[in-house]
């Protein structure tokens, strides 16, 4: 069993004690660098940054570091089982269809994942996919209402991954 902490963690500047500087045990809700001298801040939404801190060009008062990299919602417990063994691309089904299929996927571990559509000829007819995904099984539904009949070739990326499969649209 894997749990992953998803949480979201707010500080209300006003009920803080105002400091001269920031420390490196940033209060925030999973990120969190800073430096010295010039200072580099980073950090997620909900951040809280306390006092000021600054350099002869840079000012940071009280308040939010408003920098959104992601949102936190939950805690979910994964079961290791769920989560798949290896990279995989599967047929899509129903195959032949009219207008539209579904395309299944498994990633063993995070990945940049791009789905795209050729026709016999090689060239490229649409990107079905083109996002970072977690570890899991994906299914994605494709509708080809705006192509013509025949034969499709669906290519996957996903990280070092490649594979591809024939798809068959019959109007």
């Amino acid at each position: 069993m894997r749990t992953v902490l998803l949480c979201i963690l707010f500080l209300n500047p006003g009920s803080a004690t105002a400091q001269d500087k920031i420390t490196s045990s940033v209060f925030s809700n999973g990120g969190g660098t800073t430096a010295g001298a010039k200072f580099i801040i980073r950090g997620t939404v909900g951040q809280g940054i306390i006092g000021r801190s600054g350099s002869p060009r840079d000012s940071l008062q009280s308040g939010f570091w408003n920098a959104i990299s992601g949102l936190v919602t939950s805690v979910e417990t994964l079961d290791e089982a769920s989560i798949p063994k290896v990279f995989r691309l599967e047929q899509n089904y129903p195959n032949p269809f009219n207008p539209s299929t579904t395309i299944q996927f498994s990633l063993p571990k995070a990945s940049p994942v791009v789905i795209t559509l050729y026709d016999l000829l090689g060239r490229q007819m649409a990107t079905l996919v083109d996002d970072d995904y977690q570890p899991g099984v994906y299914k994605i539904t494709f509708d080809a209402a705006g192509l013509a009949s025949g034969v499709y070739v669906y290519r996957i990326q996903a990280g070092a991954y490649q594979a591809s499969r024939k798809l068959m649209l019959m109007k």
